[in-house]
């Protein structure tokens, strides 16, 4: 990690998000920044919301579910 990376981080500093990214793994990301370690999602519940995410953005619009 650089000096510069080492300081936004202790500063709080995020990455830009795409405007474009869906609104849930928008709030996944910025959960998985907490500043409180135990407020962020483990990997397994990370893994399992992006897995959730995937299926409804392959869903064609207007699917219902198993019809």
């Amino acid at each position: 990690m650089t000096a510069q990376e080492m300081c936004g981080r202790e500063l709080g500093l995020r990455p830009d998000l795409p405007e474009n990214a869906h609104p849930k793994l928008i709030d996944l990301m910025q959960r998985c920044w907490d500043a409180v370690s135990d407020n962020r999602p483990s990997f397994s519940e990370i893994k399992l919301e992006l897995e959730v995410l995937l299926q409804e953005v392959q869903e064609p619009s207007g699917a219902v579910n198993g019809n």
